[in-house]
């Protein structure tokens, strides 16, 4: 059963609604809520209802109105899930508190191997935190932070994680505030990667000097 609700008016009655059901069932792998409308109690209640669901696979929450409260209770799903593969939380509005909850927890999952991130409101200091996750973390396998408000240090530090991560295989920093010197750790650390295979850099600050590195 896969059920896409992209684009409907589900709100936060219908979410929760769905949320329930999602406690006890036990066929369930993709649930599609994009662009729903179910606003942020009822992103808390499916966020909550994950912790006890243990078949899903698939969630797409973009633009669902979630927040950081959402992301700290999908943070706390996402340390004792263990089915979940693939998230979606693009437009989420998720700052530097959310993303450093879901950052710690990802050190500690292990099936998660698609996330996207795009478009949120965390900066430099929820990119390193997810740098730091990458360390740790052996089945992420796409991870997509295009268009957040970080430059030059998150880009260094994601650098630096690639140096020890061996799992990664795409990674989207398009129309990020990188220039050069970003550029230029990420050339060095894939001198040293041999796994990831797509680099998005589109609409970056890069110029001759770090596109040549590249």
């Amino acid at each position: 059963c896969v059920p896409h609700i992209i684009r409907n008016f589900v709100g936060e009655e219908g979410a929760e609604a769905l949320a329930m059901v999602l406690q006890h069932n036990s066929t369930l792998q993709t649930l599609d809520l994009f662009d729903c409308g179910i606003c942020h109690n009822g992103a808390l209640a499916l966020t909550t209802a994950l912790q006890q669901n243990a078949t899903l696979q698939h969630l797409n929450l973009c633009h669902c109105g979630m927040s950081d409260d959402g992301t700290l209770m999908l943070a706390t799903a996402l340390q004792h899930h263990s089915a979940l593969q693939s998230l979606n939380l693009f437009g989420c509005g998720i700052s530097n508190e959310g993303i450093l909850k879901l950052a710690t927890a990802l050190q500690q999952n292990t099936t998660l191997q698609t996330l996207d991130m795009e478009r949120n409101s965390f900066g430099e200091e929820g990119v390193i935190a997810l740098a730091t996750a990458l360390h740790h973390n052996s089945t992420i396998q796409s991870l997509n932070l295009g268009s957040c408000k970080f430059s030059d240090n998150g880009a260094v530090a994601l650098a630096t994680a690639l140096q020890h991560n061996a799992t990664l295989q795409s990674l989207q920093l398009e129309n990020c505030g990188i220039s050069d010197e970003g550029a230029l750790a990420l050339a060095t650390a894939l001198q040293h990667n041999s796994t990831v295979l797509s680099l998005d850099l589109d609409s970056c600050k890069i110029f001759d000097k770090g596109a040549i590195a590249l």
